[in-house]
């Protein structure tokens, strides 16, 4: 499965340590924001150009829409996001799997996917959603 996984830059660690869970369980992470942010040295870099912003977002937009599968990694105070929020709502819209892992608590719109609390379950929750179940 081809699977996007949305969070905040504040818990990158967190964010890599699933997209390595995910691909030893044999799937493929098509997001490519944490190595964007390695590349540029933030999440949003108040000097980017319009250009640039609009470049990045269309970027995650297109990776998003090119997933089986999106995983959003609701962040624990607190760290805050607002990319991750507009790309679990591109997913809805595209009637794209979506899982909430974390604090999914703090928002209505995470009852539209499916919630857990605990990272640990994504994996299983991807492997159901690759067997149709």
């Amino acid at each position: 499965m081809r699977v996007y996984v949305a969070g905040s830059s504040a818990e990158i660690d967190r964010a890599e340590q699933v997209m390595q869970a995910i691909e030893r369980a044999g799937h493929v992470v098509v997001s490519t924001w944490t190595e964007d942010i390695a590349m540029v040295g933030a999440a949003n870099p108040r000097d980017a150009s319009a250009e640039e912003r609009r470049g990045w977002a269309r970027g995650c937009l297109r990776q998003v829409g090119g997933s089986d599968a999106l995983v959003f990694l609701v962040p624990r105070e607190p760290a805050t996001t607002r990319g991750g929020w507009a790309e679990m709502a591109y997913a809805f819209r595209s009637q794209i799997p979506i899982l909430c892992s974390g604090d999914t608590k703090q928002s209505v719109f995470c009852a539209l996917g499916d919630e857990v609390e605990l990272d640990a379950e994504i994996v299983p929750w991807l492997e159901e959603i690759a067997r149709g179940t």
